[in-house]
């Protein structure tokens, strides 16, 4: 954060008017980024400041307070486009991130949520996301409202509000490679190969459910209640 500050320093001729920047180094609401002191997220400036801090990926959270993002200009936390996916601790403790809204015309494949690709060792917990609203529209997008992609672990998390894309599109979770438990999904989702928990399972789930409504669109869609589409190895 930069602040103008202005000043009256004395000098030989006078007073003269000095006009600097000044930076405090503030960081979240508290906390350091470790597992023992993760980052205190409390504030819209805070998510705002995660989202926009692709260097905090790899860090620990907290979330300290229900926060209501309605009228925010949001983007997803752990985007291609930063070079960084989220391989990092989230810990929602219990709280939630409420009318969370992600537009996009993606003219590309893509990975869209508040999360869009949860990496491998990344992990997302005790987070609520109420009424979110993602809607993606482009050729490959991939959508769910707490991730697109998840190669991590998703653990006792849930999403209320409607999910909408092109691709693999789920309730909580586009493409799922890794492990969610403990987790449901009341969204609404609409795209190809769409899920109301998950659009395209490879991993693992388990204690998970789904009551979202769930709409397929197109000729060659697959549309389940949990999942569209199963792989097995």
């Amino acid at each position: 954060m930069r602040r103008m500050k202005s000043c009256l320093l004395p000098g030989a001729a006078g007073l003269i008017l000095a006009t600097f920047l000044c930076t405090p180094l503030f960081a979240y609401s508290g906390g350091s980024g470790t597992s023992g002191d993760p980052y205190q997220i409390g504030s819209v400036a805070d998510w705002s400041q995660l989202m926009n801090t692709a260097s905090d990926w790899g860090k620990c959270f907290v979330l300290i307070n229900d926060i209501n993002l309605a009228g925010a200009s949001l983007t997803s936390v752990g985007r291609l486009d930063s070079g960084c996916t989220f391989t990092g601790i989230f810990d929602g403790n219990g709280r939630s991130l409420i009318n969370a809204t992600i537009n996009d015309s993606a003219s590309s494949a893509g990975y869209y949520g508040v999360f869009a690709w949860v990496g491998g060792g990344g992990q997302i917990r005790n987070l609520g996301l109420k009424n979110v609203v993602v809607s993606i529209t482009g050729s490959s997008a991939i959508v769910g409202a707490l991730c697109g992609e998840n190669d991590g672990t998703l653990t006792n998390c849930y999403a209320t509000g409607s999910v909408a894309g092109k691709w693999d599109v789920g309730g909580l979770c586009g493409d799922n490679h890794g492990t969610i438990t403990g987790c449901y999904s009341t969204a609404s989702a609409t795209g190809n190969n769409v899920g109301g928990l998950c659009g395209l399972n490879d991993g693992t789930i388990s204690e998970c459910y789904a009551t979202g409504n769930v709409s397929g669109t197109g000729i060659l869609s697959c549309a389940g209640g949990l999942c569209g589409e199963t792989w097995s190895s």
